[in-house]
């Protein structure tokens, strides 16, 4: 089964059904005060996609939906409408749900192995669900989630052929400009959470927990600048970056000590509240995690 790569529109989607509305005027000026100059005359897929998912956020409304395509098998659309509902009334596991392999799915509709599949991939093409290879895999249901709208949106960039550089360089811009707002809204009530982050990073065992250790501080750092949407739009663009240049499962021990080393001066400019000196050491850490991760 090979899905189909999804529209801007539906990864646009995505994007909001993360969001769920909650998004500030704020949240949408901050966004476009950081990232239209950066994208400016640029008419590329990346550039296109972007300013358009910050208007229609910006403006309150989804995009115009497209029209979904179903296979003329019908018990396979009638499958794929009753696995839609298996999922709304299935406790959730964190993002997703699990409903079964495809041979227990089969066996659960009294149905042959090849109609289970095109119903799948009715669900995959429609971005619906993602089937999982391994132990413990199968047929994993997805809700409108951070998880789904990067997943979508490295779908997207893939198949447009977008450059993982520019994709890093406006990752950069947007970790930089939220690290900024950290700094002016970081308080000492706050601080917390990102202090216990930084300790669990000192506190690793080895190169690679460091590494690990890394990500639940970029969302600390991204809680204290209480932009939602620039945010996702980092999730996505990280989820993108490591899983098109992921080479090696663990991290190399100097690329965790200029890592973390970069991190401690970011983490001391948010305490201190000292915006616009965060841009080199944040390009310490990508390039600390761009050989390997």
């Amino acid at each position: 089964m090979r899905p189909a790569a999804p529209s801007a529109e539906q990864v646009t989607h995505a994007l909001v059904e993360t969001i769920h509305h909650d998004v500030s005027p704020r949240a949408v000026a901050e966004a476009r005060h950081l990232l239209w100059p950066v994208l400016k005359g640029k008419e590329d897929a990346l550039s296109v996609w972007l300013r358009a998912t910050i208007d229609h956020i910006g403006n309150g409304r989804q995009p115009a939906a497209e029209p979904e395509t179903f296979s003329s098998n019908r018990k396979s659309k009638a499958i794929a409408a009753s696995l839609l509902s298996e999922m709304a009334g299935a406790p959730r596991q964190g993002e997703t749900v699990h409903l079964g392999s495809l041979d227990a799915i089969a066996d659960r509709y009294g149905t042959r192995l090849d109609v289970v599949v095109e119903a799948v991939r009715i669900l995959e093409d429609s971005q619906k669900v993602i089937l999982q290879r391994g132990r413990g895999g199968g047929v994993l249901g997805c809700f409108g989630s951070a998880f789904q709208a990067a997943r979508m949106t490295n779908a997207f960039l893939a198949s447009h052929n977008v450059p993982l550089e520019a994709c890093r360089k406006l990752l950069e811009q947007i970790n930089i400009g939220m690290i900024d707002l950290a700094c002016q809204r970081g308080t000492e009530r706050n601080l917390d959470d990102l202090n216990l982050a930084v300790a669990k990073m000192e506190r690793a065992r080895n190169a690679t927990d460091v590494g690990l250790a890394w990500y639940p501080l970029q969302r600390e750092i991204a809680a204290l600048a209480q932009s939602p949407l620039l945010h996702v739009l980092a999730r996505c663009l990280a989820g993108t970056l490591l899983l098109r240049r992921l080479t090696c499962a663990d991290l190399p021990e100097g690329e965790a000590h200029e890592l973390f080393d970069a991190s401690m001066i970011i983490t001391k400019n948010i305490r201190k509240g000292t915006a616009g000196l965060n841009a080199l050491p944040h390009h310490r850490c990508q390039n600390a995690l761009s050989a390997s991760w």
